[in-house]
């Protein structure tokens, strides 16, 4: 067991809300993840987080590539200075070798079972799955013939569990578009049963955009989270969309931009991959993956303040 800890300054702001109050979502701060051995090393390859049912206690999963995949139990708690985390269990791991690239983690609703999203390589080809890994083993969703990093990036369930809410970061059928797509599945029968258009924001600086992660608020609303980078500029711009469900598609409304932080360029936020309602529904909680290249990119948590 370690123990990590994170710092950051900002002002503790304690609101009546849920997650269905949610019209716009304020910057409150972020920092680096490091070890508490060194307070140098970053926990590397951050891809995603899930709040539990226990007060300020996540899970935490890696997409370093490599097998088993590693989650972390761990509990974060706010005060006037700023957040102290701590690793409750250590580190735990999946043993199946052909598991490699954790990309999401959440609890279904109602049974408490761990799922998780995963892309690989298997046998020469791109392919990205939803697995159950916990109380018992199970493939539940399974997509071939991709572009390398643009399967099940995001995923969560509905209010009673019995569906899942499937993101394909980006156009799952290798055509250069803006347009891709989110479906809806049957849990026990593994089945579609809906899919949603929606349109990815356009930039001029690059061709490729990409939903990271999805969060839903109720059965008709999901939190969309944008990121895209661009190599010019050299850094990532991420947005968060309120997305209303429709019968075919889904529209979207802007409740978050990394470029309208003020004052403007102090806030740099880097790869943002995962993203949770806090236990205490007060804020959204991001995460960032450093791609195992702690020189240039930075693992991070980022706190956003829910608006009414």
């Amino acid at each position: 067991m370690f123990r990590v800890l994170i710092t950051i300054l900002f002002s503790v702001a304690f609101l009546s809300l849920t997650a269905q109050n949610i019209k716009s979502l304020s910057y409150v701060g972020h920092c680096q993840v490091v070890t508490e051995e060194d307070q140098i090393n970053p926990l590397d390859g951050i891809s995603g987080i899930e709040a539990t049912a226990f007060p300020n206690t996540y899970y935490l999963i890696t997409d370093v590539d490599a097998s088993p995949i590693l989650y972390y139990d761990f509990n974060i708690e706010l005060n006037n200075m700023g957040i102290d985390l701590k690793v409750n269990t250590g580190v735990s791991k999946w043993s199946k070798e052909d598991v490699t690239r954790g990309e999401c983690i959440r609890l279904r609703p109602t049974t408490n079972e761990l799922y998780i999203s995963t892309e690989e390589e298997y046998k020469g080809a791109d392919r990205t799955r939803i697995l159950k890994v916990w109380p018992e083993r199970e493939e539940i969703l399974i997509e071939t013939n991709l572009y390398t990093n643009s399967g099940f990036e995001g995923f969560d369930f509905s209010e009673d569990g019995k569906y899942l809410y499937v993101a394909m970061e980006c156009c799952p059928d290798k055509k250069e578009t803006w347009d891709t797509y989110i479906k809806k599945y049957d849990v026990e029968t593994k089945k579609e049963v809906a899919s949603y258009n929606y349109q990815l924001d356009k930039h001029a600086e690059t061709v490729k955009n990409g939903i990271s992660e999805i969060l839903l608020i109720n059965n008709s609303t999901l939190l969309i989270l944008e990121r895209v980078y661009l190599y010019d500029k050299r850094k990532n711009i991420i947005r968060i969309y309120k997305g209303t469900i429709g019968k075919k598609k889904i529209k979207k409304t802007k409740v978050f931009d990394s470029d309208e932080i003020t004052p403007k360029g102090k806030v740099i936020l880097d790869n943002i991959e995962g993203m949770t309602l806090s236990t205490d529904k007060k804020h959204i909680i991001l995460v960032s993956d450093n791609n195992a290249m702690p020189q240039r990119q930075v693992a991070q948590v980022v706190f956003l303040k829910i608006e009414e």
